[in-house]
């Protein structure tokens, strides 16, 4: 598990979630290298899956989502300088800079 998410199980429950046994974090330890690289590798679909249907390598889906999503939520650029108040995925933000502040 990751560290986020057992952390957020920790917190409703105090059992590990694989056996059910008493599990205090104290006892949690960091994954080893070996165990890391090989999650790493694992092909995972992008969480936009509504705009987007790429499947990457779990160390590459930030970069994915900052850079190619077309799901990825973001702000008109024009936000700062026109005070356009578009937010949406990218995939929507060509047409609306055809139509922003037009």
């Amino acid at each position: 598990f990751c560290s986020a998410c057992i952390k957020s199980f920790q917190k409703q429950k105090k059992f590990c979630p694989l056996d059910r046994k008493q599990l205090s974090k104290h006892e949690l330890k960091p994954s080893s290298s070996l165990v890391r690289r090989l999650v790493d590798k694992m092909l995972v679909h992008c969480p936009n899956r509504d705009f987007c249907q790429e499947r990457v390598s779990r160390v590459e889906l930030e970069k994915h989502l900052i850079q190619q999503c077309r799901g990825f939520v973001c702000r008109c650029p024009r936000h700062e300088s026109h005070g356009c108040d578009f937010v949406g995925p990218r995939c929507h933000l060509e047409d609306h800079l055809w139509e922003c502040l037009a």
